[in-house]
């Protein structure tokens, strides 16, 4: 896949046996490109921005980018990444575990309805329930590590599952990990054939030969490395 910013010169070129690196050392440059990145990831289309596949397509990037960032904070409790999780829940329950779950639930449903009656108010229960809905009512805590590489791998294998054609852009995750478990992310993400793009503020040196890297200084100068 090719994506071309039209205020970006070089193609920026995205394949699963390479990673993209992007370096931008010009501050106001590198919120503009994030903030547009951002804006596609929640739905909107940008005009500065198309995406191309091999047989030069025009695609539609909406809703495929994936972007992950704020790694001090990053909590796989929040309520964006809780919602992966029950997702892939769902999406790898047995059949025969679904349909004894929502029987059960509708015993309770049945208990529950027999206590309203009672009360002299007038109170309706939705009984539209299904086995997403009753997987969305339960809080679920992720066992995560103290290793950031360790939680972005188990998030990263979360929403594989549930899609396999997004990008997935990390920003300046590179002053979060070693140069050892960078590496292993980059193994991982070989392995699993994904689409990744790096951006980072800083200057870094290459540690595997897949990666395409594209410098823009504070002139707004571009290298292809």
């Amino acid at each position: 896949m090719k994506i071309n910013v039209n205020y970006i010169d070089n193609e920026l070129i995205v394949e699963d046996n390479k990673i993209l690196n992007i370096e931008i050392y010009n501050k106001k440059f590198f919120y503009r490109f994030i903030k547009d990145l951002n804006l596609i990831e929640n739905g909107n289309a940008i005009e500065e921005i198309s995406a191309f596949n091999k047989q030069n397509e025009e695609i539609n990037l909406t809703n495929k980018i994936e972007i992950l960032s704020d790694f001090l904070d990053f909590d796989l409790y929040n309520k964006k990444y809780s919602s992966d999780f029950q997702k892939y829940i769902v999406k790898n329950s047995e059949e025969k575990n679904i349909d004894k779950i929502v029987k059960e639930y509708s015993k309770v449903y049945d208990l529950i309805s027999n206590i309203v009656n009672l009360i002299d108010i007038p109170i309706t229960i939705k009984n539209d329930f299904d086995f997403e809905s009753i997987i969305k009512s339960f809080k679920f805590e992720v066992n995560f590590f103290d290793n950031l590489l360790n939680n972005l791998i188990d998030l990263l294998e979360v929403k594989l599952n549930l899609s396999k054609e997004k990008i997935y852009v990390f920003i300046n995750l590179k002053s979060y990990l070693s140069n050892e478990d960078l590496l292993e992310l980059y193994k991982y993400i070989f392995a699993k054939n994904i689409n990744s793009i790096f951006i980072d503020t800083n200057k870094y040196d290459d540690l595997n030969d897949n990666v395409n890297k594209i410098i823009i200084d504070t002139d707004l100068d571009e290298f292809v490395i």
